[in-house]
C-alpha cells in the first residue's frame, strides 16, 4: 500500500519513520521488495534494520510516520501526541490498529485482552485527527491501516480515485475527515 501511495505521490519519498517498529518487520518488508527505506524506533525492542537513536528523532522530520499496533498499548495522549509530532507540516500518518464505531460493553471480546490498555472509535479518531490538524483520511482494507493527510480532500481525492480507478477496485477508501471505515 505504502508503495502504490507514494508512485500515485499520495505520499511523499523522503525520510520516512515506523515508531514502535519490534524488529522492523515493515521496514524490512519495504527494503526487500519495494526499495523504501523505512527507518524504525523502538523504546523496548532492538530493530533490526534501519535503527535511529531516539537522539536523532526531531520535531515534524518525517514526511510520513508510520505505528503498526502501537495505538492500543498507549496510555496516555502524551505519548500519541509525541508520536504525531515526527510527522512533517507536509507529511502523512499511517495508523494501523482496530477502530470499530462503538467499543463493546463484552469481557469476552476478542480484542480485550491484557496488553490492549486503550481503544479508539471512529469518533475518537475523528478527534485525534482534527487536534493534529489533519484534513482527509484513506483506509485499506488488506493492510488494516489509515492514512492522515493534512492536505484538502480536493487535493488529496483526485490521486486517490486516479489510483483506484488503475487497480480497477476500490483499493483506497477515501473520506474529507476520519475515513470510518467499520461502520
Amino acid at each position: 500500500m505504502l508503495s502504490l501511495m507514494t508512485k500515485q505521490g499520495l505520499i511523499n519519498r523522503g525520510d520516512w519513520l515506523d515508531w514502535g517498529c519490534g524488529v522492523g518487520a515493515v521496514s524490512q518488508l519495504l527494503n526487500d521488495y519495494f526499495d523504501l527505506k523505512l527507518s524504525t524506533y523502538d523504546k523496548y525492542f532492538t530493530p533490526h534494520i534501519n535503527a535511529i537513536d531516539e537522539t536523532a528523532l526531531l520535531p515534524r522530520q518525517f514526511d510520513l510516520v508510520v505505528n503498526t499496533a502501537v495505538f492500543e498499548h498507549v496510555r496516555d495522549r502524551d505519548t500519541l501526541d509525541e508520536i504525531e509530532s515526527y510527522v512533517s507540516d507536509k507529511g502523512c500518518f499511517a495508523i494501523h490498529t482496530l477502530v470499530p464505531e462503538n467499543v463493546p460493553q463484552d469481557p469476552n471480546w476478542m480484542y480485550l485482552i491484557p496488553v490492549h490498555c486503550a481503544f479508539h472509535t471512529n469518533k475518537s479518531m475523528a478527534l485525534l485527527m482534527k487536534d493534529w490538524g489533519y484534513q482527509c483520511s484513506v483506509y485499506n482494507q488488506h493492510s488494516k491501516m489509515w492514512v492522515l493527510f493534512r492536505e484538502p480532500a480536493a487535493e488529496v481525492q483526485p490521486r486517490v480515485e486516479q489510483l483506484n480507478h488503475a487497480l480497477g477496485w476500490q483499493y483506497l477508501h477515501f473520506k474529507n475527515g476520519f475515513m470510518d471505515y467499520w461502520q
